[in-house]
């Protein structure tokens, strides 16, 4: 099992990330609080909140979103030839 170890549990690094971003997204927290509060920049918290809008949760996983979006290309690619 991968991760990091917190006490009984392993988190895992998109874990992580979805726990930054939750404030945010569901209860309208400050992008500049909830920086000042993980010690995550602004600019970052930004930018994962856009990607995690617009993709849902396989933003979180950088594996995911590549193999996602050659797929989505080549599908696009063959419907715009048709």
């Amino acid at each position: 099992m991968t991760g990091r170890k917190y006490s009984n549990r392993r988190v895992f690094p998109e874990q992580e990330w979805y726990e930054k971003l939750r404030p945010m997204l569901l209860f309208g927290q400050t992008v500049a609080s909830r920086a000042k509060e993980t010690g995550t920049s602004e600019r970052t918290l930004h930018y994962k909140a856009d990607q995690f809008e617009q993709e849902g949760m396989v933003s979180l996983f950088p594996n995911e979103r590549t193999s996602t979006a050659v797929c989505l290309g080549a599908i696009s690619r063959k419907i715009c030839a048709s």
